[in-house]
């Protein structure tokens, strides 16, 4: 059944309602070794699974959080403030479509608005911001600062969702694959001058933190979502899943790709896996990556620990890859393994425009 919109304004009118009694998630979340203190309220939006983060267009304020459906596994983008349902918030939330486009078939981003949000650093740029987080975490972007071969993006491909929204004050990671590397020819991938993340894995989840902010608005065309929340922590999130239950069943290499191949090279031909790539060799060995004293449940993160040492204990079955493995698919009907074990990573430089 197609998801309509009176069936989104009447999710969002119960999203509304809901949201006061929904977890907020307050407890901090703390990245290795930084030192921040999350305070008392803020927003955070979580992006979970494969997304791509970039600037927006040149002469537009912000950043773009960009995902794409893949034809061969459909996927549905559910969102909204965070919630522990009966249902879970993956089969329970709204799902965003692909974004209207413009004659020239270019994508409308959908807009988050953060009204009474005041940066930390007045200063901050989408590419600090990704220098910032690698500091701290093993955040995987691709520098793109050769003027003489520079990447744009191609939005005009199928499938693609845009989401407009504001600089945060930083990026977190979560949801860590431990097994799983990112690789290139030696041209594109950042590498931190720091430290070496080589060991770390790669992150689903990124969280985008807007500290002290009490109000988000978000509108997808015709419809919108309004939250407050001046207390506690309010946690909207942005999930990438695969529509049907796959059970112990890993394609986030080619979710990873199907973004990677956004990216149009000077020649005009499309970056890919021959130039950049994600192998993971375990998808189910993942590590929350949070302080486990600070009680996230790790269900904010889509990530299932019963449902991962299952996989881990059962190795011959998860190496099936079938969705349809009897005993696995009644203990988990519903399993996305940090949503489909998809990474996501950022893309530096003006990547859109002339």
């Amino acid at each position: 059944m197609s998801y309509t919109r009176r069936n989104f304004l009447r999710d969002s009118a119960l999203i509304s309602l809901t949201g006061g009694a929904a977890s907020s998630s307050a407890a901090a979340y703390l990245a290795d070794e930084q030192k921040h203190v999350t305070p008392a309220c803020g927003v955070r939006i979580f992006f979970e699974g494969s997304w791509l983060f970039c600037n927006a267009e040149p002469d537009a304020p912000g950043m773009l959080a960009i995902a794409r459906d893949m034809s061969t596994v459909p996927h549905i983008f559910p969102f909204g403030r965070w919630q522990k349902t009966c249902l879970g918030f993956d089969k329970s939330m709204p799902r965003l479509q692909p974004n209207p486009r413009n004659p020239m078939g270019v994508p409308y981003p959908y807009l988050i608005t953060l009204p009474d949000f005041k940066p930390v650093k007045s200063n901050q740029t989408v590419d600090s911001i990704f220098s910032d987080a690698q500091s701290s975490a093993p955040f995987q972007y691709l520098a793109n600062d050769d003027s003489n071969s520079p990447l744009r993006l191609d939005t005009t491909l199928p499938g693609v969702i845009l989401i407009s929204l504001p600089i945060p004050d930083r990026i977190r990671l979560a949801a860590f694959l431990t097994e799983a590397i990112i690789t290139d020819n030696g041209k594109y991938l950042h590498s931190s001058q720091t430290k070496d993340y080589t060991n770390q894995g790669l992150a689903t989840t990124h969280i985008f933190e807007y500290d002290n902010a009490k109000l988000l608005n978000f509108n997808a065309g015709s419809v919108s979502d309004s939250m407050y929340d001046n207390k506690l922590l309010l946690d909207y999130h942005f999930h990438t899943v695969p529509k049907a239950a796959m059970p112990c069943m890993d394609h986030g290499a080619d979710m990873f790709n199907n973004l990677l191949s956004l990216h149009r090279k000077k020649d005009g031909s499309y970056l890919g896996n021959s130039e950049v790539c994600v192998t993971n060799y375990y998808p189910f060995d993942i590590k929350p990556g949070i302080d486990p004293k600070l009680l996230i449940d790790p269900s904010e993160l889509d990530y299932d620990l019963s449902a991962n040492n299952y996989c881990k204990s059962h190795p011959a079955k998860a190496a099936m890859n079938l969705s349809t493995t009897e005993d696995v698919y009644k203990v988990h009907p519903s399993y996305n393994l940090a949503s489909c074990s998809g990474p996501g990573f950022g893309t530096g430089g003006q990547v859109l425009g002339n």
